[in-house]
């Protein structure tokens, strides 16, 4: 299976296949059915609430794009305006305390404070990397909604190698407190980002003594690579 830069760049840390990955024939399948028990009572509520995720996504999209391909920008302008623009539409402490699984809640607060510092600038370099090479061609195709404020969007981007399969990448969108937009998630070509993290830290912390301080200083050096 093709590994994009999305994924590859966080997956390398363990070397291994990340566990725990969705099953996405299976899912839609058991969503599916279940969405037909309901009825149509709930039709419309469902197809506004994709609508909304979907032109969400559409818009990260071009504005993304716009700022990577602005070309009055130099390199650092490029890079601080693109971090801003990620900060707007992610919910980076939410992911990177997931990512530590259940050593978030024995981690002292200046090493959880520090790890968020890293994670953010770690999965911005992610996010960046994976615009700068499928941006310009990723385009929404659908969604799926799994619950009211919970949104699966797919999209496919073109192999910028000229291969004739596109790569499957979904955003998953959800509200936060103020009832704004966010993604909380991205999979490309059937792996969840946070899931794989997930899986990679933990087994990370597990061999190193569940120290943070020592995840943090790799995901430091990885970064700057």
């Amino acid at each position: 299976m093709r590994m994009p830069a999305f994924v590859s760049f966080s997956r390398s840390l363990t070397g291994a296949a990340p566990k725990h990955v969705l099953s996405r024939r299976a899912y839609f399948s058991v969503l599916g059915g279940a969405v037909l028990g309901m009825g149509m009572l709930f039709f419309p509520f469902e197809a506004s609430a994709a609508s909304s995720a979907e032109g969400f996504i559409q818009t990260v999209i071009a504005r993304g794009n716009a700022i990577l391909g602005d070309s009055s920008l130099d390199a650092g302008q490029r890079d601080q305006r693109f971090r801003e623009f990620l900060l707007s539409i992610t919910d980076m402490k939410r992911t990177a305390m997931f990512t530590l699984g259940s050593y978030a809640q024995s981690t002292p607060e200046p090493q959880v404070a520090d790890f968020l510092a890293t994670f953010t600038d770690f999965d911005i370099a992610i996010y960046q990397r994976g615009f700068g090479s499928y941006g310009q061609t990723i385009r929404v195709m659908g969604s799926t909604e799994r619950s009211p404020d919970d949104v699966i969007v797919n999209t496919e981007a073109a192999d910028p190698k000229g291969k004739p399969e596109p790569f499957k990448i979904a955003f998953r969108v959800r509200r936060n407190d103020a009832g704004q937009d966010i993604i909380t998630d991205i999979q490309v070509e059937g792996v969840w980002l946070a899931i794989s993290q997930r899986s990679g830290f933990v087994s990370y912390l597990d061999l190193h003594g569940g120290d943070v301080e020592k995840l943090s200083h790799e995901l430091k050096s990885r970064t700057a690579s």
